[in-house]
């Protein structure tokens, strides 16, 4: 895990709240400034890299300076180290390019020539504040030191014997070395008051071993592998399983539904003793449960329909067919695969589809059922509707006509946020549109051309012949 809690202003030297951050990639750059004298401006720049990874050659430090001419400085390595990169690795940190940083934009070096040049002024470019100082695998002293120290210590390394303590206490993110937090400072008193604590470990649900969904009908073991984590003090489940059996050495538990209708999701907690935190798997429990989302696209006249649900993706969905069983006004679908499905009908009828959805995973099968139809017309009081007329000089605008009045739509009191207008020649080709309530046709060919301006789930169709 390369994750810490950075306390450094970024591309600054000094300190703020900490915020989330992480270590930078292998052969990152990591520092970069610039410094400026009042006469000459830039005259000096410095870079710093990580390390490349494991058997690469890379660039880790760069300066150039200028005396009438440019000079230029630069080191490149190969990691020939098995063990990984050793810039950000797992473990204790300290600030190094953060305290250059601050060491270097206090100073104001000077050249000699032409009298004494010097920097007046310096600039942080990049500035990736901290780097491994004391990896894990050192701190713990692991015997066998000999893999990538970038591996993650999922695992009691007491159990296990892989150092030689017979306790540890680590924190889950990166700290700077020596630091002490409430949660370690409980831990190391408690351990001197003759009062054993467990090891740290830090575990997530795929370190819990398990089928992430059964059926209504089976029996599912979860468990974690000998060594992998602390003790376990007990298991937990949600209100739709139950515990069958959990042998005496904790580290596993049987659980099964409650009934033979449980449906949904559910959970297997395992809880630790302090400072190690509960491990939660969530499972899904016997056949598909959805929902639908239905989103109308006036442009291009069509339902869109999506099968939705929070845990549709633990559901392991083996099969999704769309059928029809009945529609109106023509009525129909397209394009229906998967998890989506268009609807669509003729242009100014309120069509209807009757759709008969079918869900399957290994559990079971699920149907749905299911009328799509486009959204009713907003209904406009006589005499207020929309017009699309030519304005002379190939300008044709859209107007708001009310009380027999015709006016340009106003962008501030009535402008609607569907407005779409679209030039077609009269091939079906798209030649021009715009979301304005003014469209100028100047830059077309002499010809033909069809309008089609969408607005307040209308459409209005109007031909010009261009001269």
């Amino acid at each position: 895990m390369k994750n810490f809690k950075n306390p450094y202003q970024p591309l600054g030297t000094g300190f703020t709240p900490p915020y989330n951050d992480a270590f930078p990639a292998d052969g990152a750059q990591t520092f970069k400034m610039r410094g400026k004298a009042n006469v000459l401006g830039h005259i000096v720049t410095m870079e710093n890299y990580f390390l490349p990874s494991i058997g690469t050659n890379h660039k880790i430090a760069y300066f150039k300076k200028w005396n009438f001419n440019w000079s230029y400085y630069d080191r490149f390595v190969t990691n020939n180290n098995s063990r990984g990169n050793l810039d950000n690795l797992p473990g204790g940190w300290y600030p190094t390019q953060r305290d250059l940083a601050y060491t270097v934009e206090g100073s104001t070096p000077c050249e000699k020539f032409i009298g004494h040049i010097c920097v007046n002024t310096w600039y942080i470019d990049k500035l990736k504040h901290v780097n491994s100082f004391i990896p894990t695998v050192s701190a713990l002293g692991i015997y066998n030191p000999d893999f990538n120290w970038a591996h993650t210590f999922d695992r009691n390394l007491v159990c296990t014997g892989e150092i030689p303590f017979d306790n540890y206490f680590g924190p889950k993110e990166n700290e700077q070395h020596v630091y002490f937090t409430e949660k370690s400072v409980a831990w190391l008193l408690a351990e001197l008051d003759e009062n054993p604590q467990p090891p740290t470990i830090y575990l997530d649900e795929n370190n819990m071993s398990g089928p992430l969904y059964i059926c209504s009908s089976d029996i599912a073991t979860y468990s974690f592998g000998n060594c992998e984590s602390a003790p376990i003090l007990e298991w937990e489940v949600s209100n739709n399983l139950q515990i069958v059996i959990s042998p005496a050495q904790n580290h596993s538990v049987k659980v099964k539904p409650k009934n033979t209708s449980s449906n949904g999701l559910a959970f297997i907690k395992a809880i630790f003793d302090n400072p190690n935190e509960p491990v939660k798997k969530n499972i899904w429990i016997g056949k598909p449960n959805y929902n639908f989302d239905l989103q109308w696209d006036e442009v291009s006249r069509r339902l869109n329909i999506s099968i939705v649900d929070d845990n549709i993706g633990r559901q392991d969905v083996t099969n999704v067919n769309w059928e029809v069983v009945g529609s109106t006004n023509g009525g129909t679908i397209q394009n229906c695969s998967g998890f989506k499905c268009h609807a669509r009908g003729p242009l100014h009828n309120i069509w209807t589809v009757d759709l008969k959805v079918t869900v399957s995973n290994s559990c079971g099968t699920t149907i749905e059922y299911l009328t799509a139809t486009p959204p009713p017309p907003i209904a406009k009081s006589d005499p207020i509707y929309y017009e699309f007329i030519g304005q002379g000089d190939n300008i044709y605008t859209v107007n708001l006509v009310e009380d027999h009045i015709s006016n340009p739509i106003n962008r501030q009191q009535n402008f609607p946020e569907d407005l779409k207008i679209f030039v077609y020649d009269f091939t079906g080709n798209l030649v021009q549109q715009t979301q304005e309530e003014i469209i100028d046709i100047s830059s077309l060919k002499s010809g033909f051309y069809i309008f089609k301006v969408f607005i307040d789930r209308e459409i209005l169709t109007k031909k010009v012949r261009k001269i």
